[in-house]
């Protein structure tokens, strides 16, 4: 076996290899570069083209042959095709076959025995097809399904609506979906956010909310300390502030955008007024766009458990925003505001108004300050 002087192994004919051999016929050296082979080929493939010597015959023939032998090499040096294969010795290319073959018949083979597993005689292909049975049980799963959720709709409607019944019904509803709440925040899901679930003390919207039983206290007695009567709203606020505190580590549901008006009926029971794209609950009122919850106005008269949690990263120990911040950026620095909507962030009489979802200013009551970059 010789070896060519690039190392490899030389064709038995010579003491090269086909790569030497191929930059031979090009008439280059042996660390020729891309850009070279191109330049030789185009140059010689113009020089010895038979059209050229149309006049002489043995010069036309000798053409043909150059010709050949500059196309294989530059085949073989660019592409390695087989129109390469002069440049390949007989043992070479008939063990390129062999190989070829021996694949070819290795996966007949396989194919043969897996026909003659799944009882397929050869040449033989079968259909895939899904079982009858299997159809017609998805069928009636489906179709059961989309007939539960028809009759569920109206007849949820109707029982919210009956006076005694509805109340008793709607905190049944928000009892199940406190405890659906209690298992998404141990398995580390929030309602409508990924952020976790703030401790059974935590106020809605608002600092006035941070002793709530100390504000009822106060509601349900007048100026003689006698007790006074309470509206539905107000009495509605205290009983779901009352729950909240009761049984160890039971949390309600709090409210947030992105919320269906069932859901928000379920975690704050029945309103004291609805509309097509609103819920009363005393003085504070939430706003909906395609059944969806998108905004609020929460009144101290009429707390609710509101939260707004960041949707993306943002720096937890954020000071002051600015200019230019994202509402992310505000909900960290300020908390959930007690205004809510895609413009404008109200926290009391202070106002932060968003364009694209940035700040492009805000307006700061003494009342309620804004934590902002300048004054």
């Amino acid at each position: 076996m010789n070896i060519c002087s690039c190392g490899n192994v030389s064709e038995e004919d010579g003491a090269k290899c086909a790569r030497c051999k191929a930059l031979q016929a090009l008439e280059l050296k042996a660390g020729a570069m891309s850009e070279e082979i191109h330049h030789s080929f185009e140059v010689l493939s113009k020089a010895w083209h038979p059209d050229r010597f149309q006049d002489d015959g043995k010069m036309k023939a000798m053409a043909e042959e150059k010709l050949k032998a500059i196309e294989a090499a530059f085949s073989l040096l660019t592409r390695g095709t087989v129109q390469a294969e002069r440049f390949h010795s007989r043992e070479a290319r008939a063990s390129q076959v062999a190989v070829a073959d021996s694949a070819s018949e290795l996966e007949t083979d396989k194919q043969s025995q897996m026909a003659q597993k799944l009882g397929f005689s050869d040449g033989e292909t079968k259909p895939t097809r899904i079982p009858l049975p299997l159809l017609i049980g998805c069928g009636v799963v489906l179709s059961a399904i989309a007939m539960g959720w028809l009759f569920f709709k109206p007849l949820d409607a109707m029982l919210m609506g009956i006076p005694v019944a509805g109340k008793v019904y709607a905190e049944y509803k928000a009892d199940i979906r406190s405890r659906i709440q209690e298992l998404e925040n141990e398995v580390g899901f929030g309602a409508g956010s990924s952020a976790p679930t703030p401790a059974p003390s935590e106020t809605a919207s608002n600092p006035a909310q941070s002793q709530p039983m100390q504000k009822t206290d106060k509601a349900a007695t007048n100026a003689h300390g006698q007790p006074a009567a309470q509206s539905g709203s107000t009495q509605q606020a205290s009983r779901l502030t009352n729950e909240n505190h009761l049984g160890e580590g039971r949390v309600l549901p709090l409210i947030t955008a992105g919320m269906t008006k069932s859901e928000v009926i379920s975690a704050q029971g029945a309103p004291a007024g609805e509309t097509t794209d609103e819920l009363d609950y005393g003085d504070s009122k939430l706003y909906f766009s395609n059944g969806v919850l998108y905004g609020w106005r929460i009144e101290p008269s009429s707390p609710l458990r509101v939260k707004l949690w960041p949707d993306a990263a943002v720096d937890p120990n954020l000071q002051a925003f600015g200019v230019g911040s994202t509402k992310n950026e505000v909900i960290v620095v300020q908390g959930t505001p007690t205004t809510f909507s895609p413009t404008i962030f109200g926290y009391g009489k202070s106002e932060v108004y968003f364009q694209y979802g940035h700040v492009v200013g805000w307006k700061s009551d003494p009342a309620t300050p804004l934590r902002t970059t300048s004054p």
